[in-house]
């Protein structure tokens, strides 16, 4: 059924991870700073971290774009 996910999905999966928790976490920072709330700022971070997760984690089709080129010996 070949549920593998491949080196240039695993790149865009990083990537999107990383600017989904940075996302939040300047959002959060700039709320919580706003409102003088650091909860506010975690939730935040703690949030992205979640939706993250929620959406890299699982091995969707999207991230199963091709088949590897390896060699057997």
């Amino acid at each position: 059924m070949g549920m593998n996910t491949d080196m240039e999905a695993q790149r865009f999966c990083e990537a999107f991870y990383q600017l989904v928790i940075v996302s939040f976490s300047a959002v959060g920072f700039v709320v919580g700073y706003w409102f003088e709330s650091f909860r506010i700022t975690m939730y935040a971070v703690f949030a992205g971290v979640a939706i993250s997760c929620a959406l890299c984690v699982p091995d969707w089709g999207l991230f199963r774009g091709k088949e590897s080129q390896r060699r057997v010996e």
